[in-house]
């Protein structure tokens, strides 16, 4: 029996892929069955039917390559500003430090990256263009005490690896695994959190209010009781359909430790989302309430209305539409 699972579909331009691609796909590889993720394939997180059609938009490319740039800020300005400086770069994201305070608040190292062409390869690396080494990995071995996540050690961290990355700051060579996906080098990276586990914040505010809002909401994290050292800030586009997570301007994301103190800031974080226009990621909530979805998402009464009217109210659930009553 031969399988083909599609991972995660995502929009218009992924149903288009699937619709165009999916044919030609199960006469070649002579396939009895195809799986496909389309949870996200109409930003209906799951809640709005199976999805029959997707599509994927595809970018040639000429090797396994990316070419990065390391830019440090400041302060939360000074990374939106070497954002909306590079908007034309293909790639671009910043580890950004929640705990900083006064003129370094939101200090960051903006990421930028291109598709290295293989004319731009060094010698070595042009024969083989797509060939890249292992990567080595570690895993943390259990569960850490939560004792050892503090706003001390989180402050240690942050400031070593700012110092760090601000000396190294260049362009280079990066294979695209390392680029794309840094954290994999180490395994079971959430046993870091202690037992409690964590708790993931992310929200996008619009380009008008984005300064203004994440210095708020920079603020509220760096005054709280806990903090984070697994923190990004992205520069998004517009995204159509459903109730899509991305708008035109900034996403910040966070990990906190699980905690009493946590879910207080949560509390206080979605508050200034939905203060400057802001909504948050649905994928990744677990503490946003029925009264703050209908306040942040002003696409949410059409959302409900299409699960009525196609009877999807019943048939399709999960523990989060029963808690936000969606």
């Amino acid at each position: 029996m031969r399988l083909l699972f599609l991972g995660d579909v995502m929009g218009r331009s992924g149903r288009a892929a699937v619709v165009t691609h999916l044919p030609r796909l199960r006469v070649e590889l002579a396939l009895d069955f195809v799986v496909v993720n389309g949870e996200n394939a109409s930003g209906g997180m799951g809640l709005t039917g199976v999805i029959l059609r997707a599509s994927f938009r595809m970018l040639r490319v000429e090797s396994a390559w990316i070419t990065q740039r390391l830019i440090a800020a400041q302060n939360i300005a000074d990374a939106m500003d070497i954002f909306d400086a590079n908007a034309h770069t293909t790639y671009s994201v910043a580890w950004i430090d929640c705990l900083s305070k006064g003129p370094a608040l939101g200090r960051s190292i903006v990421m930028l990256g291109e598709h290295t062409k293989q004319s731009e390869l060094p010698a070595s690396l042009r024969m083989a263009p797509f060939a890249t080494k292992p990567r080595p990995s570690v895993a943390v071995p259990a569960d850490m005490p939560s004792i050892l996540l503090n706003r001390w050690s989180m402050r240690l961290f942050n400031e070593t690896y700012f110092r760090r990355s601000s000396r190294s700051a260049h362009h280079g060579l990066i294979d695209w695994e390392r680029y794309f996906y840094p954290l994999d080098a180490l395994l079971k990276w959430n046993r870091i959190y202690g037992r409690r586990g964590l708790i993931q914040f992310q929200c996008a505010l619009p380009l008008n209010r984005s300064k203004p809002g994440m210095t708020e909401i920079l603020e509220a994290i760096s005054r709280s009781r806990t903090g984070s050292f697994l923190s990004v800030l992205k520069r998004f586009g517009q995204a159509r359909g459903g109730l899509s997570f991305p708008m035109a301007g900034y996403t910040l994301a966070c990990d906190f430790p699980a905690s009493p103190d946590t879910v207080i800031l949560m509390a206080e974080l979605e508050r200034l989302t939905i203060a400057n226009g802001g909504r948050l990621y649905l994928a990744k909530d677990s503490c946003m309430t029925p009264e703050s979805i209908r306040l942040m998402e002003p696409r949410l009464a059409a959302w409900l209305g299409l699960r009525e009217t196609n009877h999807m109210s019943e048939q399709f659930t999960s523990v989060q539409s029963e808690r936000l009553k969606i």
